[in-house]
């Protein structure tokens, strides 16, 4: 093993193989940090649009509850097709 780094140390082809490693790893964490973060992102994204979907969601429910019977038939019958 030490004869191993010995070569790796003292040869010419040994310190590319240590410096194209050395970068090889640096690309691989820059890649895995950025993905990381990109989850991240799209997470928190995601979580807004739920939060903005609800709080839709509960407005329109306050409103229809608010609404007259016939008012609320009246809306419905937009959303129903006549064939």
């Amino acid at each position: 093993m030490i004869g191993f780094l010995a070569w790796l140390v003292t040869n010419p082809v040994g310190r590319a193989l240590i410096v194209f490693g050395a970068v090889g790893v640096s690309a691989a964490l820059l890649w895995y940090s950025g993905r990381k973060s990109g989850v991240a992102s799209v997470r928190a994204r995601q979580q807004a649009d739920a939060i903005k979907a609800l709080k839709e969601k509960v407005l329109t429910d306050n409103e229809i509850r608010q609404m007259s019977f016939d008012d609320r038939r009246a809306r419905l019958r937009e959303w129903v097709r006549n064939d």
